[in-house]
């Protein structure tokens, strides 16, 4: 029944703030060290999270 999901991109962080209906999207924000910044719903699957780097000899 709603939530809040977030990811760390490169250089903010990414919040959608889901609903309690499924036929709202909810809302999206971008948060810097600076503030917060409303943005409008993506209508894509958010992006896979990078694999990680296997340290090189």
């Amino acid at each position: 029944m709603g939530g809040v999901t977030y990811r760390l991109e490169e250089d903010h962080l990414y919040v959608h703030i889901h609903p309690r209906m499924d036929a709202d999207d909810g809302e999206h924000y971008r948060v810097t060290p600076d503030g917060w910044t409303k943005v409008r719903s993506p209508r894509l699957s958010p992006p896979a999270p990078p694999a990680r780097q296997r340290p090189t000899s």
